[in-house]
């Protein structure tokens, strides 16, 4: 009996120890990722690549095992490229478009994935808005040649520009509150501290934004002690401190990060 327990007991060690293995392959359809490219992976916890493979027909693979369940960037060469996954039990298959990536086959990824959808559907209305204050010039000097009331024309400009700023600041807040709401609902796994970094990542350096002093109030010890979280915040309280007056040094700038692949 005693025989068989600790067989039992081996086993279970020797499978935890043993972690998890992933498969990712992928499709790059209407991006910038062309064939012969070499595309690196790396966890969002360090700077160094940890797997690397070439593009061969629009497609590449990736597979490994890892202990623990992170988010890690794929980017292209050394440019500021970079799409989201999560390395994970399950075969993930992962495709890059003109926009987002489409994360399948294990479930953070999909929820990532979702995440993802809904908050590049808020970024394309923020750039449709920012989009019709760039036309707002040209209206302008159209009327003058057009040889319209200009005192009136310039009152109708000043109002769309009201009302583009009005629509623009609740399309910001929409992007706050589902980044905030996402991570602390995902405060315990992989998502948080990865939906945070994403969000952070291209800050021109780590600075306390009013979402962040939220998600801080309303998280606990284990996501505030994930290394990309407690090495930003150190750092945003420290530039904090500076821009107050309370430390003489320079702000300190962002580590470079990819941003997503386009």
């Amino acid at each position: 009996m005693n025989r068989i327990l600790f067989a039992v007991l081996s086993m279970v060690v020797i499978a935890s120890c043993a972690g998890y293995s992933y498969q990712i392959t992928g499709t790059a359809d209407g991006s910038n990722l062309g064939d012969k490219q070499q595309l690196y992976m790396r966890i969002i916890e360090g700077d160094k690549a940890i797997d690397s493979c070439e593009v061969v027909h629009g497609k590449f693979h990736f597979s490994g095992s890892r202990d623990s369940v992170v988010m890690a960037i794929l980017f292209i060469n050394n440019n500021n490229g970079g799409v989201p996954v999560i390395l994970e039990e399950g075969d993930i298959s992962v495709k890059i478009g003109q926009r987002i990536p489409t994360l399948k086959g294990s479930y953070y990824n999909e929820q990532l994935s979702l995440f993802l959808k809904s908050h590049d559907s808020l970024q394309y209305q923020f750039e449709q808005l920012q989009g019709k204050m760039e036309e707002l010039p040209h209206l302008h000097a159209q009327a003058i040649m057009d040889g319209l009331d200009m005192v009136q024309v310039e009152r109708d400009l000043m109002q769309k520009s009201k009302d583009i700023e009005r629509e623009a600041l609740a399309v910001t807040q929409k992007m706050d509150s589902l980044i905030t709401d996402a991570v602390v609902a995902n405060a315990d796994n992989v998502l948080g501290p990865g939906i945070f970094y994403l969000a952070t990542r291209n800050y021109p350096y780590q600075v306390m934004m009013p979402w962040i002093v939220e998600v801080m109030s309303k998280t606990g010890e284990s996501f505030k002690s994930h290394p990309y979280v407690k090495r930003y915040m150190s750092e945003a309280d420290l530039n904090q401190r500076r821009e107050l007056g309370l430390d003489t040094a320079p702000v300190n700038g962002m580590n470079t990060n990819p941003a997503p692949v386009q």
